[in-house]
């Protein structure tokens, strides 16, 4: 019983591999609708978006810049705490 639709599956897949697909050319309408689709508001949010990240990025540099130079060298805080921090 299972054989049968089986046998029918495999004939349609035989099929469905021998038939060649229709040659329809559609890159034009695609690339038409492509430059058509520009963002409504241009790219300015995503600019504030990259400011926003390039400030936040920054200020992780320039604190881990410090504190990297803090633990490398043990002596920096030694001498931190004797002079009263001005360093």
């Amino acid at each position: 019983m299972m054989a049968d639709p089986l046998k029918k599956i495999d004939k349609l897949s035989i099929a469905a591999r021998s038939e060649k697909a229709p040659s329809v050319d559609v890159s034009g309408r695609v690339l038409a609708s492509i430059r058509e689709r520009e963002p409504a508001g241009g790219y300015a949010p995503l600019k504030w978006i990259a400011v926003g990240s390039t400030i936040a990025a920054t200020a992780m540099i320039l604190s881990t810049m410090s504190l990297y130079e803090t633990w490398s060298d043990p002596l920096n805080t030694l001498f931190f705490v004797l002079f009263g921090g001005l360093l």
